[in-house]
């Protein structure tokens, strides 16, 4: 049963190109992410839909916030966001989740 389950699940996997749907959202988001501008960003970097924002300061505050506005991210080694959305993310939500970050980055004070 276990065989069977996990060979559907890579049919669809498969039959939705979802591998190169995620690789061409997650070029799209990360360009969109480059575009970012704050004076304590040092990097934005990433492949495929795991990316990542890092900061020359704590970014905990930035992760609450962004949750308050309805974006889940998790921050690591202190300084850096890292971002993992569904291997289903469309362009429009890749967008629209770029909008969330841009406002909570806007609003960041490092």
């Amino acid at each position: 049963m276990a065989s069977a389950i996990g060979s559907a699940a890579l049919r669809v996997i498969l039959d939705e190109k979802l591998p190169a749907r995620a690789a061409a959202a997650g070029a799209y988001l990360k360009g969109l992410l480059e575009t970012l501008e704050h004076p304590a960003l040092k990097d934005v970097r990433g492949r495929g839909l795991m990316l990542a924002l890092e900061f020359t300061a704590p970014v905990r505050p930035l992760v609450l916030d962004l949750m308050k506005r309805g974006l889940l991210a998790k921050d690591t080694h202190a300084n850096t966001i890292r971002f993992a959305p569904p291997l289903t993310l469309s362009k429009g939500q890749a967008k629209e989740a770029f909008g969330l970050i841009k406002a909570a980055v806007a609003a960041f004070r490092a």
